[in-house]
């Protein structure tokens, strides 16, 4: 996993709930390419800005306000706050697809079994 989509708690808590903060960061990253999760920053200073001072992407202005509030509940500080994945998914697959500009693989991923 690349350091910068990396949880704040991953050196302190290890297991499904860093992994709903990385795939919130990748979500909000897909949302926007263009925006730089951490341009210019090394290592250390990503680490702080995240960890100290809860740094996190801007929420894309295009978003379902669904979206938006399941992003932030994924980048919660602390790891027991952040959703389970069957949340996520539910979340999801209740989106208007005709809301959505390009609602691409959502639709592949309500009708999974």
């Amino acid at each position: 996993m690349a350091f910068n989509m990396s949880t704040p708690t991953k050196l302190e808590v290890d297991g499904c709930k860093c992994d709903i903060y990385s795939m919130g960061i990748m979500f909000a990253k897909i949302a926007d390419p263009k925006v730089e999760l951490h341009e210019g920053m090394g290592m250390v200073d990503i680490l702080e800005a995240v960890v100290k001072d809860k740094l996190r992407p801007p929420l894309p202005e295009q978003l379902p306000h669904t979206v938006s509030k399941l992003l932030l509940e994924m980048w919660s500080q602390d790891a027991t706050q952040r959703p389970r994945i069957s949340h996520v998914v539910s979340v999801l697959c209740a989106i208007n697809l005709d809301d959505v500009d390009n609602g691409v693989g959502i639709d592949v991923l309500c009708t999974a079994e």
